[in-house]
């Protein structure tokens, strides 16, 4: 039996996680568990709980006395990030392609083509990183391995924090579509290895674009 309590807890967590990854709470936001209680409109418990998971699941740091933040993810952190996603997403493409069934399938076969359908010019930032999330959960979800799901969400939500930007560029846009498409066939396919290389190509290709747009970023400022 599900609790009411565990219910507010997911919600406040839906709700925060959504707002962090949106940078509606930007990267050293104090995440104060009374102010945060009265915000959303519920008793402390559940949000404190809430919380809790956000640490968890990397998209917040406890800083001692200056409490709980919003976790900030510069670029040593992403790319450190990266060397463990290229070889977990790897792993996960390639046991999705084994196990996964047919219904499963079929829903990532539809979120790539809502992915597909977007543009640059007529979709907000977010409307990208969402559709990117529930993809890369699906594959996560098709590979029936608790542990690696678990890990491999946190880190592709800390990853997540640095890439509110990326979808401004056209070209990065079409080119992730790409690699999607190319992940996605491999799975439905139920070809393993064909799924376990272009997963990993994703990866190793997407730390090479953040790091042309970090660099271009720094040159803007350095002007």
């Amino acid at each position: 039996m599900i609790e009411a309590g565990d219910l507010l807890a997911d919600r406040a967590y839906t709700q925060l996680s959504t707002a962090i990854l949106r940078n509606e709470l930007p990267p050293g936001t104090s995440l104060s568990v009374p102010e945060l209680a009265r915000r959303l409109g519920i008793s402390r418990s559940p949000v404190r709980e809430a919380v809790q998971r956000l640490i968890w699941d990397g998209l917040a740091d406890y800083r001692g006395r200056r409490g709980t933040v919003v976790v900030d993810i510069d670029l040593s952190d992403f790319l450190r990030l990266l060397e463990v996603r290229e070889v977990l997403e790897a792993l996960a493409a390639r046991l999705a392609a084994e196990r996964g069934s047919d219904a499963q399938r079929d829903d990532l076969r539809q979120i790539h083509q809502e992915f597909e359908s977007l543009k640059s010019s007529d979709a907000s930032q977010w409307a990208f990183l969402e559709i990117d999330m529930r993809f890369h959960a699906a594959i996560r979800a098709m590979s029936h391995n608790q542990d690696l799901d678990t890990t491999l969400a946190r880190s592709q939500g800390r990853a997540h924090l640095s890439l509110n930007t990326l979808w401004r560029r056209e070209r990065n846009l079409r080119v992730t579509q790409r690699e999607h498409a190319a992940i996605c066939e491999a799975i439905v396919d139920g070809d393993t290895d064909r799924a376990e290389s272009a997963a990993r190509t994703h990866i190793a290709c997407l730390g090479q674009r953040v790091l042309a747009m970090w660099e271009d970023h720094d040159r803007a400022d350095a002007s």
